[in-house]
C-alpha cells in the first residue's frame, strides 16, 4: 500500500471526533499540499495561525509530556453569537496524556450526573406542585424550571468543552485560519517541541552527513 493511499484509508475510517492514536496521526501529516503543511503553524500572541489541517507537535499542552500521548481532533469554527454568512471549519489535532484524558473523562461523568441532577429538578418541581395542591410551591415550581434549564445547559457545555474550547475568530483566503483557546503556556509547549524536533533532526542530519 502507498503513502497516498495509507493517507486516503485513515481519512475515511477515522470518526473527525474521535480519539485517535499518534502513529495514525504522524500519518497524517506528510500527504496535504497548500501554503501550510499540516505540521506547520505560527504563533501570533494569542492566537494560532495554520492551514485548514494542522497536526500539533507530539506534547501534551497541559503538562508538557512526550510519552504516552493519544489524540484528539478538534474542529474550531466562528462563534455561535457571531453572525456570519459561511461558516468556516478546520480542523486542529493535539495530543495529551493518557492521564490527562483519563481525568477529563471523569471530569465529563461528573458533568453528566449533574446535568441529571438538572433534570430532575426542572420535572420534580410542578410534580411537588401538583400533588400537594400547595399555591406556595408555584413561584417556586417556576424558578425550578428556569434553574434547572439553565443549569443542564450548562453542563452539556462543560461536556462539549471537556478539553480545549477552540473557536475561529479570523478566516483569509485561499486556507489562513486563526484560531484561539489555547493559553500561552500551550503555545509555548507547541513552539519548544517543535524547535527540539528540529535541532533532533538537524542533528541527525549532520551526523549522517
Amino acid at each position: 500500500m502507498t503513502d497516498s493511499s495509507i493517507n486516503d484509508h485513515v481519512r475515511k475510517v477515522l470518526n473527525p471526533y474521535a480519539v485517535i492514536s499518534v502513529e495514525q496521526e504522524e500519518l497524517r501529516a506528510h500527504g496535504d499540499s497548500g501554503r501550510f503543511r499540516t505540521d506547520q503553524f505560527e504563533v501570533h500572541g494569542p492566537l494560532l495561525l495554520c492551514g485548514p489541517t494542522l497536526v500539533l507537535p507530539p506534547v501534551c499542552p497541559f503538562t508538557g509530556e512526550t510519552n504516552d500521548l493519544v489524540a484528539v481532533r478538534s474542529r474550531p469554527q466562528y462563534p455561535s453569537m457571531k453572525l456570519v454568512l459561511h461558516q468556516r471549519s478546520c480542523t486542529v489535532t493535539f495530543f495529551i496524556t493518557s492521564r490527562v484524558m483519563r481525568k477529563q473523562r471523569q471530569h465529563k461523568f461528573i458533568y453528566f450526573m449533574l446535568m441529571l441532577v438538572g433534570i430532575e429538578l426542572m420535572f420534580s418541581s410542578p410534580l411537588l406542585t401538583s400533588l400537594f395542591g400547595l399555591n406556595l410551591l408555584g413561584s417556586f415550581s417556576g424558578f425550578g424550571q428556569f434553574f434547572g434549564a439553565i443549569w443542564i445547559l450548562f453542563c452539556i457545555n462543560a461536556i462539549q468543552h471537556n478539553f480545549l474550547h477552540l473557536v475561529l475568530t479570523r478566516f483569509e483566503k485561499p486556507d489562513c485560519f486563526w484560531i484561539r483557546g489555547f493559553k500561552e503556556t500551550h503555545l509555548r509547549h507547541f513552539l519548544d517541541c517543535r524547535e527540539g524536533m528540529m535541532r533532533s533532526a538537524h542533528q541527525r542530519k549532520t551526523q549522517s552527513s
